[in-house]
């Protein structure tokens, strides 16, 4: 199974925002095991980096991407994705984009903890609640 992760999932596994950051950090924990095949795009990396390091400090951002890097697919935008991420129905920009990106690599859907700003998308969307349930229950997936 493979699944593209937002930038809010990638926040809440390193910083621990709160307790439902804990079915975030458990789907990291698949893409690790190799349970699913975890995506990010490039950009995304870029974003974590500065939220990471404005709020703890550039070693621990540092340490965090070389996990990401380890465990996950990186893929970057294409010009068709972004100029699909501009038409698209989203209210978030990058929002249109990843969702667009996430189709274009054959993902079974993103992993996010803000639905409602997928309401138009293209796949499926997971909370980690929910992903964490469908594995445990599917566990070959």
């Amino acid at each position: 199974m493979k699944i593209f992760f937002d930038t809010n999932i990638l926040l809440d596994i390193f910083s621990h925002r709160d307790t439902e950051s804990l079915f975030s950090l458990e789907c990291f924990d698949f893409a690790a095991d190799k349970k699913i095949i975890g995506y990010v795009a490039a950009n995304q990396l870029d974003v974590f980096y500065y939220v990471m390091k404005k709020y703890v400090d550039k070693d621990f951002a540092f340490d965090c991407l070389k996990q990401i890097l380890e465990c996950f697919v990186v893929v970057s935008y294409s010009k068709f994705n972004l100029i699909n991420g501009m038409k698209s129905d989203f209210s978030d920009f990058e929002d249109g984009c990843l969702d667009d990106c996430a189709k274009l690599y054959c993902c079974d859907g993103i992993l996010t903890r803000n639905a409602k700003d997928f309401k138009n998308s293209k796949n499926t969307i997971y909370s980690p609640k929910d992903l964490v349930s469908l594995i445990n229950i599917q566990p070959n997936i």
